[in-house]
């Protein structure tokens, strides 16, 4: 058998042998506890009042030095602006929902009580014109509709693909003239003859040029004519639609792409409405990075043009069709 002796002191001392007999170990300790203490506590101070900033909210973060716990208070501001800025933008955009909402909805009981008016004589037989007026409003409303469509795919950021706006402008200068020819206005469209390509959003191109056609038959006059025209100067197209109606004032121009902006008594519907069209036109224009230019024609009436880079990398590729 192995036998393994293990020898200890027994000499008397504090916690028996493990510390010596002498009091002088307890300077020493204290001193390297106060040092641990004045090293450990602020930066523990500085955790605590963190964890407190961010419990209650506070901001900004106070974030003094360079360490990693400043580094740290940094980060929480950060996470704090981005969520703050979230959700201001969050709010502005149900705000201009709700505004656009508003508008709309009041837009849309304008012609339903018109066409409740029509239907009812219609019902006694006693109005020939009904059905033409009630085709009218039913024209604007699906207007209206398509706007609202418009405004929720801009938000929801639908990506681009390549377009043909001869065939466009064909389709759209078609979809017009049961409403050109009710309301005496002659409808005329002149495109060239090869394809032009963009990049963009179908369905907000299309409501574009359909609310500056809308519009500018819309707001004529019988006997008044439109044109709807697509040109090409260099690497740019220019869609315009011109008018030779009651036109708008100089000084007016710029305001007619604001929200809820009518325009003088010169131009507007025959019953009020909230006009929401131009205002989505420079909202998609804008999307696309086009420009949208509004100028008084000679000697009267409106040109609304639409200008943008042509795609011919484009040319190869399928187009969507309308």
């Amino acid at each position: 058998c192995e036998v393994m002796a293990v020898r200890g002191s027994t000499a008397p001392g504090f916690l028996g042998s493990v510390l010596p007999s002498t009091p002088v170990w307890i300077l020493p300790t204290f001193l390297v506890a106060t040092v641990m203490w004045l090293a450990v506590a602020p930066p523990v101070r500085r955790l605590r009042r963190l964890t407190h900033a961010v419990r209650e909210g506070v901001h900004p973060i106070a974030s003094e030095g360079t360490d990693e716990i400043a580094e740290l208070s940094q980060a929480f501001d950060a996470a704090i602006r981005a969520r703050e800025a979230e959700a201001s933008a969050r709010r502005e955009r149900e705000a201009a929902l709700r505004t656009f909402v508003a508008h709309t909805a009041h837009d849309v009981r304008i012609p339903l009580t018109v066409l409740q008016g029509h239907l009812a004589a219609l019902e006694t037989a006693e109005a020939p014109g009904a059905v033409q007026g009630a085709l009218t409003e039913v024209q604007y409303l699906r207007s209206l509709l398509d706007n609202l469509a418009a405004r929720a795919r801009m938000d929801a950021g639908a990506p681009p693909c390549a377009i043909d706006l001869r065939t466009l402008v064909e389709r759209i200068v078609s979809r017009h003239r049961p409403l050109a020819r009710r309301a005496g206005v002659d409808l005329g469209w002149g495109v060239p003859e090869a394809a032009v390509p963009v990049l963009a959003d179908l369905t907000l191109a299309e409501q574009a040029l359909s609310n500056l056609v809308f519009n500018a038959i819309r707001h004529h006059r019988e006997a008044g004519h439109v044109a709807v025209t697509l040109d090409v100067v260099g690497d740019r197209f220019e869609l315009s639609v011109v008018d030779d109606g009651p036109g708008v004032p100089a000084d007016e121009l710029p305001k007619l792409v604001e929200r809820g902006f009518r325009g003088s008594s010169a131009r507007r519907r025959d019953v009020p409405g909230d006009g929401l069209g131009l205002e989505i036109v420079a909202d998609v224009a804008d999307k696309h990075g086009w420009t949208l230019t509004l100028t008084t024609t000679d000697p009267h009436g409106l040109t609304a043009t639409m200008a943008g880079p042509v795609h011919p990398t484009l040319e190869d590729e399928p187009f969507t069709s309308p």
